[in-house]
């Protein structure tokens, strides 16, 4: 049985050092994923550099890199769902104290939505006045924070979104959707004993929590030609989970 990693995901940004550092100090970490805004040209830098100064005089602590839009909630999800699905199995920690607003919702909603545990490291604000900075604050701990899980949609229903999305206008026949169904065995091929409309049956059974729940797609008829449309949440959905949940199953 192989021993589990303890992984910590980090954004840095305009944090003082130890706020990143300390945690992974402290709780032994095995692997940490600095998160940042980009290679090149980011203004946060020199805080990277004075991180990984730190991180350097404690081998044992595996250092990656991740890039991402820090202001962006989607394409730091879609980051974070990465890091999840590279390190399943091992305890995943994210820092929600460091980094933009953006980068700690992020981090929050993904331990929610993939079983992570997210922690604050405080800094002393008691510590003199207001005119201290907080690069010269104290660090007095790190507190795990509570979480609560959020349902996603399964694998089922967003492979359906995933077929629907590979159409450039996102939107698609029913006959083409029992099709694309049939051919990946979402559906089954009925034999010509059972009704005509039991592949339709079958599709509506997973269309509705779709449209009626999720509001990932809208279903709109026009005589006898129905076709399914892609919403902007059914969207954001294929950006936040992917095209399937089997990966980051746990």
């Amino acid at each position: 049985m192989k021993n589990l990693l303890r992984v910590h995901i980090v954004p840095v940004g305009f944090d003082p050092v130890q706020r990143i550092t300390a945690p992974l100090i402290d709780q032994r970490a095995d692997r940490v994923y600095l998160v940042s805004r980009s290679k090149k040209d980011d203004p946060a830098s020199s805080i990277v550099k004075q991180v990984e100064a730190t991180l350097a005089k404690h081998p044992s602590i595996e250092v990656k890199h991740v890039y991402t839009e820090i202001w962006d909630l989607f394409s730091c999800l879609e980051e974070y769902r990465d890091v999840f699905a590279v390190e399943a199995g091992n305890h995943l920690y994210v820092n929600v104290s460091t980094g933009s607003k953006i980068l700690s919702i992020a981090g929050m909603l993904s331990c929610m939505l993939w079983k992570g545990i997210p922690y604050y490291a405080r800094l002393d604000y008691e510590q003199g006045g207001p005119e201290i900075k907080a690069d010269k604050r104290n660090l007095i701990g790190t507190e795990a924070l509570p979480v609560y899980q959020i349902n996603m949609p399964s694998s089922e229903s967003l492979s359906v979104l995933a077929i629907i999305g590979s159409k450039g206008d996102g939107k698609i026949s029913k006959k083409e959707l029992i099709e694309e169904l049939q051919r990946i065995r979402l559906i089954p091929v009925f034999p010509p004993s059972q009704p005509r409309n039991a592949p339709h049956s079958r599709l509506r059974a997973i269309l509705d929590p779709l449209e009626m729940h999720w509001q990932f797609i809208e279903v709109r008829s026009r005589g006898r030609r129905s076709d399914v449309y892609l919403t902007d949440q059914g969207r954001n959905a294929l950006r936040i989970f992917g095209s399937g949940g089997d990966d980051l199953a746990r």
